[in-house]
């Protein structure tokens, strides 16, 4: 019979950590419950079961680094409110091209958030709700 080095008594089971599309999912689940429209952005290439597989788009994909959601929502002065996201696990770290297109985009005006949860990302629009730099006109 094969002994234990721990007694059971003190094994801590830990609940797995949400996957990345795990996380998008609440997120988008969140945000509509709170009346944004929601879209999931992809770049370049989507991952099926084990494998990952070229997309194509018609009018062309959005260049590297381009945050995951973007988000919508009309506002009550006429205006649509606009978030982009990108969703990242806890403790993961944006990519270079993350970094790059996050940059380009707050040189431009357009905040992108880094959000670990729906709990961040309802955070970020509720501020951005109020912010008249996020409106589109």
């Amino acid at each position: 019979m094969m002994k234990l080095k721990t007694p059971p008594t003190e094994l801590k089971l830990r609940a797995p950590e949400p996957s990345e599309a795990d996380i998008q999912r609440s997120i988008v689940a969140a945000l509509r419950v709170r009346g944004w429209l929601v879209t999931r952005i992809n770049a370049n290439t989507t991952k099926r079961g084990e494998r990952f597989m070229k997309s194509y788009c018609v009018f062309g994909h959005p260049p590297g680094g381009f945050p995951d959601l973007l988000a919508l929502r009309s506002a009550p002065d006429g205006t649509t409110r606009a978030v982009l996201l990108e969703v990242k696990r806890p403790g993961a770290k944006l990519r270079p091209s993350q970094e790059g297109f996050r940059d380009f985009a707050a040189a431009h005006g357009v905040p992108c958030h880094v959000v670990r949860s729906a709990a961040d990302a309802v955070q970020v629009v509720s501020s951005a709700s109020s912010k008249p730099e996020n409106n589109l006109r």
